[in-house]
């Protein structure tokens, strides 16, 4: 029969040809598949029914007949859907820095507690507690722009137990080495910028 238009260019699907031996049932599949509906069964030139003549078992790694075929007959599998496998992704392994950047600012923030000297991560969020002594803060190393950082005085008593804030290798505001904050209630958010001006005031509350 003639064929008009352009050849298919799709709808290549996978083939595996067993070789039976008339008594082993159970075979090792190319591709594992997620139902016996997935795969078509052709033994001599006859379409095998799913569930009757075979199952797939091993968790769809392997086809098992229901009598073994017999040895040397023309055996033959056409996959029809290929099952696609995800890992499941460990808890932890995905972090901040394998974001790309309009990911990391889109990222919902996190909220953390601290009470003692603390590195802290970008993106993160501090609600700082000195009751019992002064808390040091030291900004994540190797920033990228528009990193952020919040923090908050939340027991409002860095006056008396103050806070610092280390920029590490960078600066704050353009001037190097560490920041300390004495006034109660302080609620500051930082953002990276440049190698020059470092980490900058994106907003400032209780701050003179």
């Amino acid at each position: 029969m003639a064929y008009l238009g352009r050849d298919p260019q799709y709808g290549l699907f996978e083939v595996q040809t067993l070789s039976p031996n008339g008594s082993t049932q159970q075979f090792n599949l190319d591709f594992s598949i997620s139902t016996a509906a997935s795969v078509l069964v052709v033994k001599t030139g006859v379409v095998q029914k799913p569930g009757t003549d075979y199952n797939i078992t091993s968790g769809g790694a392997a086809i098992t007949f229901s009598v073994a075929p017999a040895n040397g007959v023309s055996l033959y599998l056409v996959f029809l859907g290929k099952q696609f496998l995800v890992p499941d992704v460990v808890d932890g392994s995905i972090t901040r820095d394998k974001l790309s950047q309009s990911l990391k600012r889109s990222v919902v923030p996190q909220w953390f507690s601290i009470s003692s000297s603390t590195t802290v991560v970008a993106g993160g969020n501090y609600m700082v507690n000195s009751t019992s002594g002064a808390v040091t803060i030291t900004l994540p190393a190797s920033p990228s722009l528009g990193d952020t950082i919040k923090i908050v005085d939340a027991t409002g008593n860095i006056a008396t137990n103050n806070l610092t804030v280390s920029p590490g290798s960078e600066k704050i505001k353009g001037v190097s080495g560490n920041q300390i904050f004495t006034t109660n209630d302080l609620a500051v958010t930082l953002v990276y910028y440049n190698s020059t001006r470092g980490w900058v005031f994106a907003e400032n509350h209780g701050i003179l």
